[in-house]
């Protein structure tokens, strides 16, 4: 499996609490959380891994699933967390860009995937503080595909952890308000609800009323028919915000989007390295 995983990262220290990206108050804190993404994609998905064989007492070298991977870091602005040495050690490309809203990086990130189409077998965005912690996690994408069809596509759902939130462990992607999706519900038609078997269970997938998950993986069939719709390139804002909008809204024009539904919630997950959105019903 060849990978690619473009990130947009921001941060600018200010008086402003209200987003992470500004939140002036822990930037130690932040750096860190940053740095556990990048090398999470980098390490927990690297191209090669070691097992310690204790009768030989010797590590011996054995294969990944992922035969390749490319790790790009979008900053604007110099406003970032990253230094050269962090970006040498985890293999990370480095693309600064000159915007004025930072909001708008993950345009880039799609420009990114363009250039590569043909090379990759998925294609990675995501938000820069976001964990991925299940070592199926790309196998669940190429398997929703294959088992779905290529015009279905499956976000996974967000979660915090907090001890002082409404339960140690929240997602904070529920349902927004129908008005905001009914437009593309509207002229792509398919069903509410999926189910398959897998992993031993029925898996129930539901087309989420938030197609916002700050992430996105396509497979490069996907890739392909997204860039051959006359929207791909409109860098169109007009979903919630130009944050929301680059990573949903391409995807609502071209896609059905699913996310696992109720117990299943589980099934494809991201921690999101904050608690924010979990203090909103704090106990």
């Amino acid at each position: 499996m060849r990978v690619l995983v473009a990130i947009p990262h921001f941060y600018q220290a200010t008086a402003d609490s209200s987003h992470a990206y500004s939140d002036g108050r822990f930037p130690e804190q932040r750096k860190q959380a940053i740095r556990s993404v990048f090398s999470a994609w980098r390490f927990a998905y690297a191209t090669h891994q070691s097992v310690l064989n204790i009768e030989k007492r010797r590590y011996e070298r054995i294969e990944a699933k992922v035969t390749e991977l490319a790790l790009f870091a979008i900053t604007t602005g110099g406003n970032h967390l990253l230094d050269t040495e962090f970006c040498r050690g985890c293999g990370i490309n480095h693309v600064e860009v000159t915007l004025e809203d930072a909001r708008m990086m993950g345009f880039h990130a799609h420009r990114i995937f363009a250039e590569h189409a043909r090379r990759f077998d998925l294609f990675v965005y995501s938000e820069d503080d976001l964990l991925p912690r299940d070592p199926a996690f790309l196998d669940k994408h190429l398997w929703f595909a294959e088992t779905f069809g290529y015009r279905r596509v499956l976000l996974p759902n967000r979660y915090e952890w907090n001890m002082q939130g409404p339960a140690p462990k929240t997602f904070i992607d529920g349902d927004l308000v129908p008005r905001l999706t009914d437009r593309w519900w509207q002229s792509l038609p398919d069903d509410r609800f999926l189910q398959a078997r897998t992993l031993g269970r029925l898996v129930q997938f539901e087309r989420t009323r938030n197609p916002h998950s700050g992430f996105h993986a396509l497979t490069q069939e996907q890739l392909r028919y997204m860039m051959s719709q006359p929207h791909w390139g409109d860098e169109d804002v007009s979903f919630v915000s130009p944050l929301e909008s680059t990573a949903a809204l391409t995807l609502l024009k071209s896609f059905s989007v699913y996310k696992g539904y109720g117990r299943d919630m589980d099934f494809l997950e991201l921690e999101h390295l904050d608690k924010r959105y979990s203090a909103l019903g704090a106990r």
